[in-house]
């Protein structure tokens, strides 16, 4: 799994950070590359980059849409087909060093955003 980050924040990056309250709650979004590598081009401050990671869950939580309300019922991770911000897959996990492991960092300067 990846995740999308600019360079600039690789330099000082040495877990993943929460995101605040977006479609999955709070947690570290990952996604296949090709969908980490879209959003490292559009969100990565002009110096996009993408983390792979190795994840490990225990108790994942299903969806096939938007839903913040995985963590209440004791799940460690949510995946979703989809949400409302996109039509491809992510998972949301908590974020702690013990289930996320940073594989590779990849920067993508110089290189086209891939289509949708």
């Amino acid at each position: 799994m990846c995740l999308a980050v600019g360079c600039q924040e690789v330099a000082s990056w040495t877990e993943a950070r929460p995101s605040a309250d977006h479609c999955l709650g709070d947690g570290a979004y990952f996604a296949a590359r090709r969908k980490a590598e879209r959003f490292g081009f559009d969100f990565g401050h002009g110096e996009p980059a993408v983390v792979r990671c190795s994840i490990t869950v225990h108790n994942p939580y299903y969806s096939t849409g938007d839903n913040k309300d995985w963590r209440t019922r004791g799940h460690d991770s949510c995946r979703a087909t989809r949400t409302s911000l996109s039509s491809n897959p992510e998972w949301c996990v908590l974020a702690n060093s013990a289930n996320i492991r940073v594989l590779e960092v990849i920067d993508l300067r110089g290189q086209t955003r891939p289509a949708n």
